[in-house]
């Protein structure tokens, strides 16, 4: 019952099972907890592309803010690491944009694994 998830989510919020945890770590633990692999994006080139990982589901996507991204703790925590490929001067994307992409990707990936 939070009147900003209520107002960011426009009601889905009562169609999708959701949770807050006090710190992104311990999201992490929880989500390990129950078996789910944990892939943080980020944007260094030293990260596979997303369109080459391998994921198995339940799959769960950790996005940093457009400032500061991850914390490197939360990064170290989480089973992989994956970026989105960019061309120009800079190496990052809209937090909102890169999860869009990355999602599509995960779904896509899903889908193929159902089929």
């Amino acid at each position: 019952d939070d009147p900003r998830v209520a107002r960011a989510a426009m009601g889905t919020e009562r169609l999708v099972t959701w949770s807050r945890c006090a710190t992104a770590r311990d999201a992490v633990a929880r989500l390990r907890g129950r078996g789910d692999l944990v892939v943080a994006l980020e944007t260094g080139a030293e990260h596979p592309e997303i369109s080459a990982f391998e994921p198995r589901f339940p799959c769960a996507l950790l996005v940093g803010n457009e400032r500061f991204g991850l914390s490197p703790s939360v990064v170290a925590e989480a089973d992989g690491r994956v970026r989105i490929p960019t061309y120009g001067a800079k190496a990052s994307l809209n937090a909102v944009a890169a999860l869009a992409i990355a999602l599509h990707e995960l779904r896509r990936r899903y889908e193929a694994a159902r089929a």
